[in-house]
């Protein structure tokens, strides 16, 4: 019985690669002020409290948006109204 076939670790990694998506090690010690990278999934700002981005060393807000829609599975309605 077959139940589920998948990428391989290693086939993973160099997909990652290609897309240009760093995979971290979650024991491994990051840089100070290391968030990551830009990935081809979302785009993001800083926003302040008026919902404009923000100049350089201003305080805001990390904003993340989908690049691509949400669908929600058998339920049309639902993915339209997100």
């Amino acid at each position: 019985m077959h139940l589920f076939e998948g990428y391989t670790k290693d086939e993973r990694k160099k997909i990652a690669e290609v897309i240009n998506i760093i995979i971290q090690h979650g024991g491994q010690d990051l840089l100070e002020g290391f968030m990551g990278i830009k990935t081809p999934f979302y785009e993001g700002a800083i926003m302040n409290k008026n919902d404009e981005s923000c100049s350089p060393n201003e305080n805001g807000e990390l904003v993340l948006r989908p690049l691509y829609p949400h669908h929600y599975n058998y339920t049309p309605n639902a993915t339209k109204d997100a």
